[in-house]
């Protein structure tokens, strides 16, 4: 049996896991700011999921510098979220934020250009 991944569905895949870190990082602050540690850590260990998923999903191979560069964002928040979850700081989730909205911003333009011009992925 063969399976193929259409690759449109795959940006735009990648452009809603940043949507959904980003939410679950705003969820994060938000519990952090009322005292409510549990929803914080849930928030935070969901935010840390979604990036894993994001780096091992990296085409290293293929993809370059821009993957490398991206493997290395990915590390970075992943390792300042600890702050959050150590320190109740939100300062880290609002880096991470900072740092996750242009790239999610590009993802969904790059998912809009191929919707428009699927010829564009060859």
């Amino acid at each position: 049996m063969e399976f193929s991944v259409d690759p449109s569905q795959s940006v735009k895949s990648v452009a809603e896991l940043h949507d959904k870190a980003i939410e679950f990082l705003s969820t994060a602050i938000e519990a952090a700011k009322a005292g409510d540690i549990n929803r914080r850590w849930q928030a935070t260990d969901q935010a840390r999921g979604i990036l894993l998923a994001l780096r091992v999903s990296l085409d290293k191979e293929n993809g370059g510098e821009i993957a490398a560069n991206l493997e290395r964002v990915y590390n970075f928040i992943s390792v300042r979220l600890l702050d959050l979850d150590m320190k109740n700081d939100t300062k880290p989730a609002d880096e991470a934020i900072d740092l996750l909205d242009p790239l999610r911003q590009s993802w969904h333009q790059l998912a809009n250009e191929i919707d428009a011009d699927p010829a564009r992925l060859h």
